[in-house]
């Protein structure tokens, strides 16, 4: 996505799935939680469409990947999830700051309902 809002909501997207990793390796989000928040083939099928960015989409699949990895090599998973926490935070520094004109993501989702 080039726009500038589809830039922000990459960036915003991306911060998710850091965030995601983060909070299940100290056990507060579980995996299923996780999935449901963003690391689902739907929402990966979603970003490609519109087309997001390959880190985003790349961390979304991985993120598919971790209740699999997690019953087959759950030694594994920690090792998985900090190389996504890396990926992720190079993803971060190679996207531009987030244009302040631009209406900030709260706005439709948060807005009271009639």
């Amino acid at each position: 996505m080039k726009h500038t809002e589809g830039s922000n909501t990459e960036k915003l997207l991306t911060v998710l799935s850091l965030g995601l990793t983060e909070a299940i390796k100290a056990s507060v989000v579980s995996i299923d939680e996780a999935e449901q928040l963003l690391y689902s083939p739907q929402v990966m099928k979603l970003l490609n469409d519109l087309g997001f960015g390959k880190e985003l989409v790349d961390l979304v699949h991985l993120g598919t990947e971790l209740e699999d990895l997690e019953s087959l090599l759950p030694d594994r998973l920690e090792d998985n999830l900090s190389q996504m926490t890396d990926s992720a935070v190079d993803a971060l520094r190679n996207m531009p700051r987030i244009d302040p004109v631009q209406p900030r993501w709260y706005v439709e989702l948060l807005k009271p309902k009639p």
